[in-house]
């Protein structure tokens, strides 16, 4: 059974355009991302799937210069991509990650997994309840529903979300929702999608060095607990807005 994580990324965001490649601590923030896929233990392929646009080709170019698998696809058939990228690494389970969620958690991937092989579910993520923060998204799903959804789906918005279509039916596809051990945390926020989100992950990584690797969930927390003024950068927001253009 081999599972990838298949990283999300394009250049060309609504409300932060080239947000992927912007850095922080001197790292493009999809490295940020790229580091804390590969530190998960049960993944066994970690790729970036990007658009075949002209302007994506900065994407395909980092990675190839940093010797990670890239896959090119549809901008607006985020669907079609991500079967092109599960396809092409041989996959049995695919994790879905986005490129602007440079805080991500290796470990909370990693139990995402573990739920989804311990219970068999066609789809797991933390978000359905959210629990997490904003910026800790993720979602894992097996070739079976990606291929039925590929098949099946025919609405734009299944095609550009990947998982809404097998989310409505899950009467064919059971699902596992993992929940935070800690407490909720759905009101922290934690990704990039503006310029004040730009503010606050620069300022949360002068705190928290490219040097001392992935941040955990807890790391980040201690961080913001150590500086309360951090917060204030980028609060009040609409949460997962980037999911609703």
């Amino acid at each position: 059974m081999i599972t990838a994580i298949v990283i999300q990324a394009r250049m060309g965001s609504t409300r932060l355009p080239g947000k992927v490649l912007m850095k922080l601590d001197g790292h493009p923030v999809l490295e940020w991302v790229v580091r804390a896929c590969q530190a998960v233990p049960n993944a066994d392929v970690v790729l970036v799937a990007t658009s075949t646009l002209e302007a994506d080709d900065a994407i395909a170019n980092w990675c190839d210069d940093h010797g990670i698998h890239c896959w090119r696809g549809s901008e607006t058939d985020v669907l079609d991509r991500y079967i092109g990228a599960a396809r092409v690494s041989n996959a049995d389970i695919i994790m879905r990650v986005t490129g602007d969620e440079p805080f991500i958690d290796p470990r909370v991937i990693a139990e995402v997994i573990e739920l989804q092989k311990r219970t068999g579910a066609d789809y797991v993520s933390n978000c359905h309840p959210r629990t997490y923060p904003d910026g800790l998204d993720v979602e894992c799903f097996t070739i079976k529903a990606l291929e039925a959804a590929h098949a099946e789906a025919k609405r734009p918005i299944d095609r550009d979300t990947v998982t809404y279509w097998i989310m409505r039916n899950k009467s064919r596809f059971p699902a596992e929702t993992l929940i935070n051990p800690v407490c909720t945390l759905s009101h922290e926020r934690w990704v990039l999608d503006t310029d004040r989100d730009l503010a606050f992950c620069q300022a949360l990584a002068m705190h928290w060095r490219w040097s001392k690797g992935p941040p955990s969930m807890m790391d980040v927390l201690g961080v913001l607990d150590r500086d309360v003024n951090l917060r204030a950068i980028n609060a009040g927001q609409v949460m997962n807005e980037r999911f609703y253009e």
